[in-house]
């Protein structure tokens, strides 16, 4: 079915939704499935130092994969991982980002004062943070046309249990003041801890807001989506049900994994073209496959 509004495709039917019944419980489809896109070639040839993370012919993320024999279908937008989705969001904002824009990643820590806010909102605690982050930057930049809807983010915990994100924005480069200050103002009052001595060398403290010097690659997006499985329902479910340790989950409530709506949007319809050259790919390489 085609739709022709952007709504439409991010909010199907309720019966188009539970369709797939159990689609939620196949978690490696989503790893044959980012398999397969390496194979067609559509993830970033990770480049010496312009590459972020990762090298050459890697793959973005570490997912189970099914056996050959058994290859689970793509799953549909509803039901596929924030992982996947957070590498289709890489991809949209690649495609938005025109040559008129600079585009880059960032890392932003959260203030205490702001982390604290966003976990007492319990499971809207990442769309909190993502409604923060959308406001700043709409009043930094509402004098330009709209671009600053253009950015996807996950977040995650460091090894002290504190909220920080990766994410991807494109901005103006003439607005790269405007954007860093309403990133700040979004992630709140943040003190750097003091310097600490490492192999007897001074560490500098990190800084609240950090920018990539280039462009970033697949390689960055899987690094950003390191940890979302942790976040997710079925592996909460999972390491309950086992008694795993706490630290196998995240401490959050919710998702992890947000993008601005023209992003999502975006995402969506390329996932939609992925999903078909996956299948067509599969087809005409099935003897291959099952070899």
């Amino acid at each position: 079915m085609e739709y022709s509004t952007s709504t439409a495709i991010l909010h199907p039917s309720r019966r188009a939704k539970t369709v797939r019944s159990g689609g939620r419980q196949h978690a490696a489809a989503d790893g044959s499935y980012q398999q397969d896109l390496r194979l067609l070639g559509r993830f970033d040839t990770f480049r010496g130092r312009r590459a972020l993370v990762g090298r050459a012919a890697r793959l973005p993320l570490n997912l189970p994969v099914c056996h050959p024999e058994n290859l689970l279908d793509p799953r549909a937008w509803a039901y596929t991982g924030d992982d996947i989705r957070g590498l289709h969001y890489h991809d949209a904002l690649r495609e938005e980002a025109h040559s008129n824009l600079t585009y880059r990643a960032f890392t932003l820590r959260l203030g205490k004062d702001v982390e604290k806010l966003a976990r007492a909102q319990h499971k809207h605690c990442l769309d909190f943070l993502r409604k923060r982050i959308a406001r700043h930057l709409k009043d930094a930049l509402q004098p330009r046309n709209g671009v600053h809807w253009l950015w996807w983010f996950a977040i995650e915990e460091d090894d002290k249990g504190a909220l920080h994100i990766h994410g991807e924005i494109a901005f103006f480069e003439c607005d790269r003041r405007l954007v860093r200050k309403a990133l700040c103002a979004a992630g709140g009052k943040w003190l750097a801890p003091p310097p600490v001595i490492v192999g007897g060398k001074k560490r500098q403290s990190p800084r609240q807001l950090r920018f990539s010097r280039y462009a970033p690659d697949h390689g960055w997006a899987g690094y950003s989506l390191k940890n979302t499985r942790k976040a997710g329902r079925g592996w909460r479910r999972l390491c309950k049900r086992q008694g795993n340790p706490r630290f196998m989950t995240a401490t959050f409530e919710g998702k992890a994994v947000a993008a601005s709506g023209p992003v999502k949007a975006a995402a969506v319809l390329i996932h939609k073209r992925a999903v078909a050259d996956v299948k067509s790919f599969r087809r005409s390489h099935k003897s291959t496959l099952t070899a």
